[in-house]
C-alpha cells in the first residue's frame, strides 16, 4: 500500500517539476527534494489515519497491515535496507509472545514491524512521543513508553504492557535499554527488569538477533545494506517458569548472541 503510494508520489513530483520548469540541470534537485516531499505526504496520511486507529484499537487488521506496509516502505526507500530473514517458522502466529531483540540502530523497529504479521507493539523512549504524528501512532499501537526519569510512571505502564501481552498482543522489547553498544553486533548487558513483561504475563520468549547495523551508518541513505535477522525458537513459559531470573537472562542473551 504505502510502497505503491511512495513510488507514485515520488515519480509524480519529479515529472511535475521537470514539466513546469524546463531545465534539465535541475532534475537532480527534483530527485532529492522528492524524497522529502514524499516522506511529508506519508506522515500526513498517518496523521489522518491515527484518530481512526485509536478508536478501533491496535488489533484492527487494517492497522496491522498499514503498519507493516509502512515498515516495508521505510526499509526499501528511506533506509535502503534489504532484510534477509532466517527462522521465520519460529514466529508464533498467535498466543502470548514477547520478542527480545538486539537494538543497534533506529531502523531495527521497521525491520521487525515489516515481517511480524500480527498486532505488535514495542518499547519506545518517552522523547519519541513528542515527535508530531509519530507520538499518536505509537499510542495507537499500544506501545509501552519508557520514561527513564520517572520509575513510578514506568511501573504503571509496565502493568498495562503485561495486560496487553496477556491479551495476546505481541510485544518487541530491546533489553539493552536503547541503541547501546552500537559498534558491537552482539547483545550487551540486559537491562534489569527487561524480562518482566514476558515472565509476568507467562508469555513465550522469542530471541532475535539483527546483524548488519554497523554498515547501515556508513551506507544509508545512498547505498543498499543487507541486514540479517535471526528468529530463534521460542522459549515457552513451561520451559523457563522455574528458572531464576539471572539464569533466564543468560539463556536469552546466549541464544541471541549464538544466532548466525
Amino acid at each position: 500500500m504505502f510502497t505503491v503510494f511512495y513510488v507514485i508520489a515520488y515519480l509524480g513530483f519529479v515529472f511535475t517539476m521537470a514539466s513546469l520548469i524546463d531545465n534539465t540541470f535541475l532534475i537532480p534537485l527534483w530527485i532529492i527534494l522528492a524524497q522529502f516531499v514524499t516522506v511529508f505526504l506519508l506522515l500526513m496520511i498517518f496523521q489522518i489515519f491515527t484518530p481512526f486507529y485509536r478508536l478501533t484499537g491496535p488489533k484492527n487488521k487494517f492497522f496491522t497491515y498499514t503498519t507493516r506496509s509502512m515498515g516495508n516502505t521505510v526499509n526499501r526507500f528511506i533506509a535502503r535496507l534489504r532484510p534477509i530473514y532466517h527462522g521465520l517458522e519460529n514466529i508464533p502466529k498467535e498466543g502470548k509472545t514477547v520478542f527480545y531483540s538486539t537494538h543497534k540502530s533506529y531502523t531495527d523497529v521497521f525491520i521487525l514491524l515489516s515481517i511480524i504479521k500480527r498486532p505488535l507493539a514495542f518499547t519506545p523512549k518517552k522523547s519519541l512521543y513528542k515527535i508530531p504524528v509519530v507520538g499518536g501512532w505509537l499510542k495507537s499501537m499500544g506501545c509501552f513508553m519508557v520514561d527513564r526519569d520517572n520509575d513510578r510512571d514506568t511501573v504503571k505502564r509496565l502493568i498495562d504492557a503485561i495486560k496487553r501481552v496477556k491479551s495476546k498482543h505481541a510485544m518487541i522489547v530491546f533489553p539493552e535499554g536503547g541503541t547501546k553498544y552500537k559498534h558491537e553486533e552482539a547483545l550487551g548487558e540486559l537491562k534489569a527488569g527487561s524480562l518482566k513483561i514476558a515472565t509476568k504475563s507467562h508469555a513465550s520468549i522469542v530471541p532475535v538477533r539483527i546483524m548488519g547495523n554497523t554498515q547501515v551508518r556508513t551506507r544509508m541513505p545512498f547505498f543498499h545494506t543487507n541486514k540479517h535477522v535471526y528468529f530463534m525458537p521460542p522459549i515457552t513459559y513451561e520451559q523457563y517458569k522455574d528458572m531464576p531470573s539471572s539464569d533466564l537472562a543468560d539463556l536469552v542473551k546466549n541464544q541471541i548472541n549464538q544466532a548466525k
